[in-house]
């Protein structure tokens, strides 16, 4: 037993360095665990997180001091809520603490977060800088930087975040030798590269994004050779354009060719842009730029829409290659303001296209949990009555049909994430966008189900009118799979289609 303990004293691991779910690590910890150990554990970015649940189920109070801690540990281990590993169990615990009840001191919450740097961590800061090496690793950018700094005594993290923040790595690894010790910092930016793995092997452990290690015995060239040769057996493969992209020759336009035809085109294909395009004297492809469905709306409007595709594209030659990394893809379309970018082969000629929308899709497969989705269907589900939520999958299933994707948006949205959505949500301001033709799926809608379409063709929206006394859809038809369950007091009045448009995106 640790020293100044009694054999029967209980204890407490409080532990969120776990990707097993609670139930399944509970399970394993007490085969691992004496009896008198109890374990509070949880996929939260902070552990503190964990005490301050447990303080709020049990009803204890806290000083401020105590709430001041607290919330520091929270910040602390969360990169203030920003890291990809927090939750919203973090955020909760961090409200109750922030509560005038407790009464967190913020102000030495921003004194204790802000870590200047003494003469002595500068120093070596500079030399850091200049002993930085980057390599490839799986499309990752690492970074291992290393030191002698025998007799060193101050804190190293802050090192590491001044690096990570200025260099922007994929993963940063500090190696440095304190004289009776190798010390190992390691962080990472991305879920590819599970530092606390690297760690682990090393002897050290921590998260998936900051993680430690301690080394004696060592030399620095041979720890330096282990975290490249660990690095390279836990990195996951980086995503590259090819991954998004949509292969093929994508639909093109001439650059000689109408602003109406080229808006005709994009309507009938429904997408928000094509690349302008002419052949050179050898037959390949020379990208002139790129001509959106927001420029064909203005010159439309201002009665120019005879003139030339080339008069009002966006002029440029903004391309990617299939083996180009996501970070590469992301800066060209910041900085030319292309929501379609064309992908290229080594001739220059386009073998498909990656969009803004396939960039937004990646990000939000990244961040949210497989779960996720099926909380929301289950909740969707239970908020909605079957009427309503059967219409919603009739969209479904007729927008696929068409080939073509529908979202809905608006307050329903948030509210629904939020779990807040009443049982009359579907009956208030609930907008369906559609990736196609929004009046053209409205009009389809109408012809197989009955109702009424009211249509604003400047704007791309239509009106599906359910309710309507003179023209009542189909209640037969629209609610064939219900088996006779439902009624037309059960529909919303209306469903308003939107079509997807550029400015949904910029």
């Amino acid at each position: 037993s640790p020293k100044g303990t009694q054999p029967d004293t209980e204890y407490i691991v409080i532990d969120h360095h776990t990707a097993l779910a609670e139930k399944d690590l509970m399970s394993e910890a007490r085969k691992l665990l004496p009896q008198a150990h109890e374990l509070w554990c949880g996929a939260t970015g902070a552990n503190t997180t964990l005490l301050v649940e447990k303080l709020i189920e049990y009803g204890i109070p806290v000083t401020r001091v105590q709430a001041t801690l607290l919330a520091l540990g929270i910040y602390e281990d969360t990169g203030n809520l920003t890291y990809a590993s927090t939750t919203s169990r973090d955020a909760a615990a961090l409200a109750w603490l922030l509560d005038p009840e407790r009464g967190v001191n913020m102000s030495e919450v921003n004194e204790f977060l802000h870590h200047p740097v003494n003469d002595e961590q500068r120093d070596l800061l500079e030399v850091l800088l200049d002993n930085c090496e980057t390599l490839e690793i799986e499309g990752h950018s690492v970074i291992i930087t290393m030191v002698q700094a025998p007799g060193f005594s101050d804190e190293l993290s802050t090192l590491a975040a001044r690096l990570r923040d200025f260099y922007e790595p994929d993963a940063l690894f500090l190696v440095v030798d304190l004289g009776d010790m190798i010390q190992v910092v390691a962080r990472s930016t991305t879920d590819s590269i599970d530092v606390g793995k690297v760690a682990e092997a090393l002897g050290g452990g921590g998260h998936s994004r900051a993680a430690a290690a301690h080394l004696r015995g060592a030399r620095l060239k041979t720890v330096r050779a282990q975290i490249e040769h660990l690095v390279r057996i836990h990195a996951r493969a980086a995503l590259t354009v090819a991954d998004l992209m949509s292969s093929g020759r994508p639909q093109m336009l001439d650059p000689d060719m109408t602003i109406i035809q080229a808006d005709e085109m994009m309507r009938r294909f429904g997408h928000e842009g094509f690349p302008v395009v002419t052949t050179d004297e050898e037959g390949s492809d020379r990208l002139l730029g790129v001509f959106t469905r927001r420029e064909a709306d203005r010159a439309i409007d201002h009665g120019l829409g005879d003139q030339a595709v080339r008069r009002y594209m966006r002029s440029g030659e903004v391309s990617v290659r299939p083996e180009d990394s996501i970070v590469t893809l992301r800066r060209r379309m910041i900085d030319s303001n292309w929501g379609q970018i064309p992908v290229v082969d080594d001739g220059g000629d386009i073998i498909g296209i990656v969009t803004r929308t396939d960039l937004i899709k990646l990000w939000d497969e990244a961040s949210r949990p497989d779960r996720r989705a099926g909380e929301l269907g289950q909740r969707l589900r239970q908020t909605l009555n079957p009427v309503q939520h059967h219409l919603l999958e009739l969209i479904g299933v007729e927008v696929e049909q068409m080939d073509y994707d529908a979202y809905v948006v608006g307050g329903f949205v948030r509210d629904l994430m939020l779990d807040v959505v009443s049982r009359r949500a579907l009956t208030l301001d609930v907008d369906i966008v559609i990736e196609g033709d929004a009046i053209a799926f409205a009009r389809h809608m109408q012809r197989k189900f009955g109702g009424r379409v009211v249509e604003h063709k400047r704007f791309g929206t239509a009106k599906w009118l359910l309710t309507s006394d003179d023209a009542p859809v189909k209640l037969a038809a629209l609610l064939a799979d219900l088996n006779g369950a439902g009624a037309l007091k059960d529909l919303p009045p209306h469903l308003d289609f939107v079509t997807a448009r550029t400015e949904f995106y910029t």
